[in-house]
């Protein structure tokens, strides 16, 4: 073998070894990113969760301080009317008109006077 065909033997040698190099270098890189990937995606997991659960304790907080308002303000209401009430039969009082209570009232008076009388007249 001569000098040249030796030389051509060894480059050939050493690009083939380089060739392998870059390949085993290039798997080694997809190996790292799988590696990292999955290592960052279990992270991302977990702060994922513990995210949605801060956030779902947020919406509980938030509902219940809802529901309070909705509470206080159908206590609010309630007082109201009842204010509202008291001041519109106090108006009719005063011009002598009867409320739905006392003309009930006077209704049932009515009707037992009418039976007192129906008994009487059966006598």
């Amino acid at each position: 073998m001569t000098n040249i065909q030796s030389g051509v033997r060894a480059m050939g040698s050493e690009v083939l070894g380089v060739g392998r190099n870059i390949w085993l270098a290039g798997l080694g890189v997809v190996a790292v990113v799988g590696e990292e990937t999955k290592e960052k995606f279990g992270s991302l997991v977990k702060k994922g969760q513990a995210y949605s659960d801060t956030q779902a304790d947020r919406v509980k907080s938030v509902k219940s301080w809802v529901g309070d308002m909705e509470k206080r303000a159908a206590s609010t209401g309630d007082k109201v009317e009842g204010i509202i009430q008291k001041r519109v039969e106090s108006g009719l009082h005063m011009m002598g008109i009867p409320t739905r209570d006392e003309i009930k009232l006077l209704i049932d008076r009515v009707e037992r006077l009418s039976e007192q009388v129906a008994e009487l007249n059966k006598q």
